[in-house]
């Protein structure tokens, strides 16, 4: 058979059908399974181009750099978790901390690591609290998606239609420098579900070191109590920003979202870093609007990545240690931390009359050393320490401790050397 040769331009995308291929080679039939079969190639750069086969029989023009692109982004999103994940407790899985009911100031909630931010003279009122559903129908998901345990319920016990420029209320988590400095040079993408029966705007935020610069994206939530999941992908430039890395123990930046904002936290720059302490959009809504309202977070997920991955549930065991780096409590776990209580204590001797030493170290490193520590008598209300030797109680007293544990009281009422004594405590090293 003679050799032959033809030639025909196409243009990128344009769609080659067996038809055309015979219009130009008449002796030759391009059969459909011959166009589907599997071509032997060599190495490939991401210019060249390859053909796919359509549901139609036609023959398509693919450019490899975006078969590449297709197959991995399709093998991370169906068969990888984002196992890195910036922000801890995504689902309010561990509860140590004490009870956040009608929150009125700046302070932690139940749920650990996250921060409730009450800013200015807003009345409104929030509870966040731990919702552990228990029937499989109620389940924190979305279809095609992962299940979580448990989820971050907010509800309005005071509601507030008065919202002051400097008003501002939501909550967040900041991140410690030594999570952020890995990742900090590609993009990163956030992700959670929600269930709520509010219909409005909201804000998801991230702010540096500082809160010198901000990332502001309103996101408009369904107000129909069913799981939604929101993403938000591909933001870049975070390492740009001022992130105060080499501090140990430093915060880099916060991410959250706010609920409630006045004019002076408000950008109309979205979707992009901008100069300045902002929390909203221009478009934000009111959360606290009505005391009907509730929102259901779960799967809070900030990974790197330019695409949002399927949400990793973490399980209680690996959690719980990572969350005491910021919060520790010697009570019971179930125990929410109070005085003369009688659940969980360090047991410690008198080095002096007044000087009383507990040798034992926490679980994890403490993230900072000067930890607030709020200690009390495990049997007996009102009293510092219990002397267990002498069954007497021990007031006044000052605490001092390192990071790793080894607590020592001080100044402490009169005692005996040797003695052996007991303390109740929790020490919060969070931001």
């Amino acid at each position: 058979m003679p050799d032959f040769s033809t030639s025909l331009t196409f243009t990128t995308g344009e769609t080659v059908t067996a038809a055309i291929m015979n219009s130009f080679v008449p002796s030759i039939t391009a059969n459909a399974s011959l166009i589907g079969g599997k071509p032997l190639v060599g190495t490939l750069g991401n210019n060249d181009s390859l053909f796919s086969l359509s549901a139609a029989n036609n023959l398509q023009q693919i450019l490899f750099a975006s078969l590449q692109s297709q197959i991995l982004a399709n093998s991370v999103g169906a068969s990888q978790s984002g196992v890195y994940n910036l922000l801890m407790n995504g689902d309010g899985l561990i509860n140590q901390r004490p009870l956040s009911a009608s929150i009125a100031s700046t302070s932690y909630t139940e749920l650990d690591r996250w921060k409730w931010f009450l800013v200015g003279t807003s009345a409104g009122r929030a509870t966040v609290s731990q919702d552990v559903p228990t029937t499989l129908a109620t389940l924190p998901f979305v279809t095609g998606g992962p299940t979580s345990y448990s989820d971050i319920k907010i509800t309005v016990p005071s509601a507030t239609s008065t919202i002051a420029a400097g008003d501002a209320q939501g909550f967040s988590q900041f991140i410690e420098n030594s999570l952020v400095e890995p990742i900090a040079n590609g993009p990163i993408s956030i992700s959670f579900i929600y269930k709520t029966n509010f219909s409005g705007v909201v804000s998801v935020y991230i702010r540096d070191f500082g809160a010198v610069h901000s990332y502001v994206v309103p996101v408009t939530l369904t107000g129909d109590s069913a799981w939604h999941l929101v993403t938000i992908q591909n933001i870049t430039g975070l390492g740009a920003q001022t992130l105060q890395f080499g501090v140990y123990g430093g915060s880099s930046i916060d991410i959250g979202i706010c609920l409630l904002s006045g004019s002076t936290f408000q950008t109309g720059t979205t979707g992009s870093w901008v100069a300045g302490n902002f929390l909203a959009a221009n478009t934000q809504g009111n959360f606290f609007a009505s005391a009907a309202n509730v929102l259901q977070i779960a799967q809070f997920m900030a990974a790197p990545g330019a695409t949002s991955v399927p949400y990793y549930s973490e399980p209680f065991h690996t959690l719980l240690p990572k969350c005491q780096r910021y919060y520790y409590k010697t009570y019971e776990y179930a125990t929410k931390p109070a005085a003369n209580l009688g659940k969980g204590y360090w047991q410690g001797v008198m080095r002096t009359t007044t000087v009383a030493d507990f040798p034992q170290k926490f679980p994890v490193r403490l993230r900072s050393s000067t930890a607030s520590i709020g200690g009390a008598n495990p049997f007996a209300a009102g009293a510092t320490v219990r002397d267990i030797t002498a069954s007497t109680n021990l007031t006044t007293g000052t605490a001092f401790q390192s990071d790793e544990g080894m607590y020592t009281i001080t100044g402490l009422t009169a005692s005996v050397a040797g003695d052996i004594v007991a303390w109740a405590f929790s020490a919060d090293a969070d931001y």
